[in-house]
């Protein structure tokens, strides 16, 4: 269950105003983990990453090669089970493990858009 993807709403980040007493707590704190130590930092790659340039592009890039691979061996085994190439058409089985498992890989590529981004701003340095 714990592996399920789930729904995520994310509201307007905004600071408490006099008529807006009520809030939650993401409003006032905004906190960033490094995406090769899991470190919380406010920066794109902590401090002790930073130090280590080579582990960092190693690591980032290593995962979302990674990523991209799963995702299209699971899309190939979906093409072969329903006899087409059309990776738009969706499993009519609900109890089929790939198509679960495709849509976390799915999940995992747009996580892999982010750390291309960090990677890009990153380069710039």
């Amino acid at each position: 269950y714990l592996d399920m993807p789930k729904v995520v709403r994310v509201g307007p980040v905004m600071g408490p105003t006099v008529s807006n007493k009520q809030g939650t707590i993401s409003q006032f704190f905004a906190t960033n983990n490094c995406p090769v130590c899991d470190a919380q930092t406010k920066l794109l790659v902590c401090e002790q990453c930073c130090k280590d340039p080579q582990l960092v592009m190693f690591m980032l890039t290593s995962r979302i090669q990674d990523w991209e691979k799963t995702y299209c061996k699971l899309t190939q085994v979906c093409a072969a089970c329903q006899g087409t190439q059309d990776c738009d058409q969706t499993c009519v089985s609900i109890d089929c493990p790939i198509m679960f498992r495709r849509s976390t890989a799915k999940n995992d590529l747009v996580r892999a858009d982010n750390l291309q981004e960090i990677l890009t701003k990153y380069l710039q340095f």
